[in-house]
């Protein structure tokens, strides 16, 4: 607030004494109830202190969203809590290459608490990180269950990825990192394929590289498409060829569209899925592509329906 211009003397000069009493009284008044006042509150501020210590929480703390009194009212604060460990916690996976067999490690989940816990699921800090197994089992006190996690080869070189496993009420369920070393001698751009946004068809480079990700001048050829979902991309007529080191498939994802409605692909490890019964839709699917390199004779790829 602005301060107010000090009153300038006036003729009636007499009433000055009569004035500045009065505004001594006042003053005086104001200092014994801003006293007072601070007196109260400091004595509530006492009381709700010791209500807090005793346990005896005030209206404004019961009321707020998501206290932790309101979160545990039927719970019983001694009872025993949910404990899973994750062994081992860290896996040296060595190499990752698209060729040949997929890397797959194994992770057991052991229940060390007195109570039956429900893992919910895991999140990585990868897509090319995936946990074989359907979420939502329960591990009964003392029991455990192994679980394979597979690694898909993405980008080059050195790569250290984490998958954290989540129980009932977005509890941690412990963490397990993945150390590992990628390289293909032939690689597909991109690693992994997603859906295109228009048509249904893409288009994958594959590369002839160096475990540093340098091309190599070396040609190869594709063979075959196998299940026969795409096909060995070919120079038309009047187009120029490759050059030595390259390659190309181009994959039509309305073919693996057919082979996921039928009933069969349920069970095809290929095939992983998102959702149930009529609902369910197929969230990723794994191909090979043959060359006639002798180092790399299958590839493989995994495809993400968007």
């Amino acid at each position: 607030m602005a301060q107010q211009p000090t009153p300038q003397p006036t003729a009636r000069s007499s009433s000055t004494p009569y004035l500045l009493v009065g505004a001594l009284a006042l003053v005086a008044a104001g200092v014994y109830l801003n006293l007072k006042g601070n007196d109260d509150d400091a004595k509530s501020g006492s009381a709700g202190a010791s209500a807090r210590a005793s346990g005896e929480d005030g209206a404004s703390a019961s009321s707020g969203a998501g206290s932790s009194s309101r979160a545990r009212k039927d719970e019983d604060p001694n009872a025993p809590r949910p404990r899973v460990r994750v062994t081992p916690e860290k896996i040296e996976l060595g190499r990752v290459t698209q060729c040949g067999e997929p890397s797959v490690a194994e992770v057991t989940l052991i229940n060390e608490s007195k109570v039956a816990v429900k893992v919910d699921g895991w999140v990585a800090t990868c897509g090319c990180v995936s946990v074989l197994a359907e979420p939502g089992f329960t591990l009964e006190p003392g029991t455990s269950r192994a679980l394979p996690v597979r690694v898909d080869p993405s980008g080059v070189g050195g790569k250290s990825q984490r998958v954290d496993f989540r129980l009932d009420g977005n509890a941690l369920g412990g963490r397990v990192r993945i150390d590992y070393d990628v390289y293909s001698p032939i690689r597909t751009m991109p690693s992994m394929a997603i859906r295109p946004e228009k048509g249904t068809e893409l288009l994958l480079e594959l590369e002839r590289a160096t475990p540093e990700g340098e091309h190599i001048a070396t040609p190869f050829e594709v063979l075959a498409v196998l299940p026969p979902i795409g096909r060995p991309w070919k120079a038309a007529e009047g187009e120029l060829p490759l050059e030595p080191g390259w390659g190309g498939v181009i994959v039509d994802f309305a073919a693996v569209d057919e082979l996921a409605a039928d009933p069969a692909s349920r069970s095809d490890p290929a095939f992983e899925w998102r959702g149930d019964g009529a609902d369910a839709r197929w969230k990723t699917f794994e191909f090979v592509i043959r060359t006639d390199d002798s180092v790399c004779g299958e590839m493989r790829v995994r495809l993400r329906n968007g």
